[in-house]
């Protein structure tokens, strides 16, 4: 594969990453409480946004949520949403080995700390908090944990020496 583009038909940022929930208000709860901050929310029944997105029906109520302080154009946003017209179907994956995206990963400074809190907030993870190394000198922790739906999400401390 060879890659022939036009000037600007190539991906130039990461914009955001969408996380389908079944209750907005308890998912916005528990977002808030990771840190996160919304910075839009609403409803949207617009028939040719549904028809772009490749469904049938049009209803939805959704939010946009970053890292405070950071601007949305270096880092992504969560687009959450909760379908109500077509419902949301299925679950999400139970573990994290299958095809797909599997999982949203968010650097923390201190990953002890943070099992702690997350701990405290009655949040269970789904192992201890693991270690990884890399042959291009990058070190880090890793711990993986549920949000109120079961969506797998990780908190990740990085390390690169040069």
């Amino acid at each position: 594969m060879t890659i022939d583009a036009q000037q600007g038909t190539l991906p130039t940022g990461f914009v955001h990453a969408q996380i389908n929930v079944s209750d907005l208000d308890r998912s916005l709860v528990f977002y808030e409480m990771l840190g996160f901050e919304v910075i839009g929310k609403g409803t949207i029944s617009d028939p040719d946004l549904f028809a772009a997105l490749g469904l049938d029906g049009g209803r939805l109520r959704g939010a946009f949520l970053r890292i405070p302080g950071r601007s949305t154009k270096v880092t992504p946003m969560l687009d959450m949403i909760q379908f109500i017209d077509p419902p949301p179907q299925g679950a999400p994956y139970p573990a994290l080995n299958h095809l797909g995206i599997a999982r949203i990963c968010f650097q923390v400074d201190d990953i002890e700390a943070a099992e702690r809190r997350l701990i405290e907030q009655g949040i269970e993870t789904l192992g201890p908090i693991g270690e990884l190394r890399t042959k291009a000198n990058m070190v880090g922790k890793v711990l993986c944990f549920k949000d109120p739906d079961g969506t797998i999400l990780e908190y990740s401390e990085i390390n690169v020496s040069d």
